[in-house]
Order: structure tokens, then C-alpha cells, then sequence
């Protein structure tokens, strides 16, 4: 299985995608100018443009951002990327092009990763802030099974999910344990089951087939089907904001580490490569309970669902004050998918 290296002499990602480990660093020579230009793009300057908490920050935010091409992979394509662009007198990342080919995707993937970098400390020459060239190394390295970190579906594996085939390149890490009812492993044990596998599942079948059921999902109703609440059917008052927000039992924190826990990510997204934020508003009321949740950005019919079914599992709430008078309020909750 062609997985992905996880560590190098300068970082270690905890996604097992990693940049080269040489230093992020200029290689041409320094221009030399009589005075200090700041229209003019060096190459060297006095003092450096930075990355927010300086290269191992640069180094983490290219590990966890990068993303190592299926078709790469698959082809056993391996190697460096080799990107420049300009860190602008303002900070802003320009210009983003490839110096050193690898392939296709990987160099797109490069780009993409260089693009989000957020804004740098600008470099300075005498004592004025200028644009800089800089040049970025950017590796792409498949290491053997024996140490893998990433599972992946590979060509002739057929894995079934709740009645779904995984495509080639599937990460299975995202398929969490708690949320698997049974796994079922058919092996072609006999000429018969072998004939009534392949006759199901195509040639592929052969080698025997994996059938995962995850545990049944409990739905909120549609939005469009709730009826009026009580809080409104009584003309009690919704606020926005109050005194005394309301709290989720143990804090923010405890909020997010509930819904880590409890989100699933649809198979049918995560086939279809969907990723985002699903924006949610619910109220809290003034019991402490969760009610008329709704979405109000949505992202993918599967991913709206999902987050509103979490949100609907949410335990009471500590209930929000208004001159001390515990009230009904809105609470806006983001809920974020994304593809690791």
C-alpha cells in the first residue's frame, strides 16, 4: 500500500504529508541597488519576510494542509515540487508559480497549499518593507505499508459501506470505530462463493469483499416540517443577544469536543470530495433545551443533515439572562467538514 511519509529532519505531520527538509530558502543572488526601491521585487534583503511563528510554523502549516494526489500516489509519482512567489510589502502571497515540475496534480496541490498561506511578515530593506521573492521546496514521498499512517482503498479492493462501493483512494481512518455497528469479511473460500462474488461485485470480488455497517443515524425532522414551537405558540420572546449568553455544560471547549465526537461524515460527501462549513442556528430556551434548529448556509444535502442531527442531540444548555430572567435566545453554531 503506497502511503504517505511522515517524518522528516525539520517536521513531523501528523497527516503523513510532508514538505522536503531543506530549509525554505532564497537561491538566487542578492540585487544590488544604490538606494532602497520599493517598487522593485528582491531576491535578498536585510531582513527577511516571515511566516507567522516563523519556518516550523511554515513547515506544520504545509503538513497539515497538504493533500498527496490519489492519481500520485497510484502511480507511485514521488519527489519535489519546486514553488516561488512574492511575499508583498503588505505581506500578501503573489505570484505563486512552479520553478521545478513533478506532475500535474502534484504541482497544482503545490499551488493550492502556497495560495492559502496566510499573510507574512514583510521583508525589509534599510529600514522600508518590500516585496521579496521567495522560494519554496516542496516534497512528495510515498513510504511502504509496514509503516503506514493513512489507509487508502487500493485498485481491486472492493469495500462496501452501508451498501456503497468506496472508490479507489477511500481514506478508511475517516470511517471512526464507534460509529461501526459490524464488519463483515467474505473470502473466496470456495469455487461457489468466489462465482457468486464476482458475479455481484465484477472481477474485483475474486479477492473477497469487505461489507462495513455503520450504526443507524437518528434524523432531526426536516426543517420544513417542524411546527411552531411552544416558546412561540406562548409569544415568548427569542433574543440575539443578552446579558448572559447561554452555555454548553462544561464550556466551548466541551461544545466542540461533543460535536468532534458525534459528527459523522457522510460517505456520499466524502466520495464526492465535499468539504466546508455548514452554518447552524437553533435557540436555546429558557429551560435549557435545544429547539427549532435549522440551517442557514448550507454546504451538500447529506452534510446539512448531519449537522442538524447533532445539533439536535445536544444536551440542555445552561440557559442564557436577561436582567436576570433566564430567556429564549439564538446561538449561530459553524460546523465544519473537511477531508484530512
Amino acid at each position: 500500500m503506497l502511503v504517505l511519509s511522515v517524518s522528516l529532519v525539520l517536521a513531523h505531520f501528523s497527516n503523513a504529508q510532508t514538505v522536503t527538509k531543506n530549509s525554505p530558502q532564497l537561491t538566487c543572488t542578492e540585487q544590488h541597488v544604490d538606494s532602497v526601491n520599493p517598487g522593485l521585487i528582491y531576491q535578498v534583503v536585510d531582513k527577511m519576510p516571515q511566516f507567522p511563528g516563523g519556518e516550523k510554523a511554515l513547515l506544520d502549516y504545509i503538513g497539515h494542509n497538504l493533500k498527496y494526489p490519489i492519481d500520485a500516489q497510484e502511480k507511485g509519482i514521488q519527489g519535489r515540487v519546486i514553488v516561488r512567489f512574492i511575499v508583498t510589502k503588505i505581506g500578501k502571497v503573489e505570484q505563486v508559480e512552479v520553478l521545478r515540475s513533478l506532475c500535474p496534480s502534484a504541482d497544482q496541490e503545490a499551488l493550492r497549499v502556497v495560495n492559502s498561506l496566510p499573510n507574512w511578515t514583510p521583508g525589509e530593506q534599510k529600514g522600508v518593507k518590500v516585496g521579496v521573492y521567495y522560494t519554496l521546496p516542496i516534497s512528495f514521498k510515498l513510504i511502504n505499508s509496514t509503516n503506514e499512517r493513512t489507509r487508502l482503498v487500493k485498485e481491486n479492493q472492493v469495500f462496501i459501506v452501508d451498501g456503497n462501493r468506496l472508490p479507489v483512494g477511500f481514506d478508511l481512518n475517516t470511517l471512526k470505530p464507534d460509529n461501526i455497528a459490524n464488519v463483515q469479511v467474505i473470502k473466496p473460500q470456495t469455487d461457489i462463493i468466489k462465482a457468486e462474488l464476482i458475479a455481484k461485485y465484477g472481477p474485483d470480488g475474486a479477492s473477497g469483499v469487505v461489507l462495513i455497517t455503520r450504526k443507524p443515524l437518528i434524523f432531526a425532522p426536516k426543517i420544513d416540517s417542524v411546527k411552531p414551537s411552544i416558546l412561540e405558540s406562548n409569544g415568548d420572546k427569542v433574543y440575539e443577544v443578552i446579558d448572559k449568553m447561554p452555555e454548553f455544560p462544561g464550556g466551548q471547549q466541551a461544545l466542540l469536543s461533543y460535536i468532534g465526537h458525534n459528527l459523522r461524515y457522510p460517505v456520499e460527501a466524502q466520495m464526492k470530495g465535499i468539504q466546508g462549513t455548514v452554518i447552524v442556528r437553533f435557540v436555546v430556551t429558557s429551560t435549557g433545551k435545544v429547539n427549532k434548529v435549522e440551517v442557514i448556509r448550507k454546504l451538500f444535502p447529506a452534510l446539512d443533515a448531519e449537522s442538524v442531527r447533532v445539533v439536535a442531540s445536544l444536551p440542555e444548555w445552561i440557559p442564557g439572562e436577561q436582567k436576570g430572567k433566564k430567556v429564549n435566545v439564538y446561538y449561530t453554531l459553524p460546523i465544519k467538514f473537511k477531508l484530512e
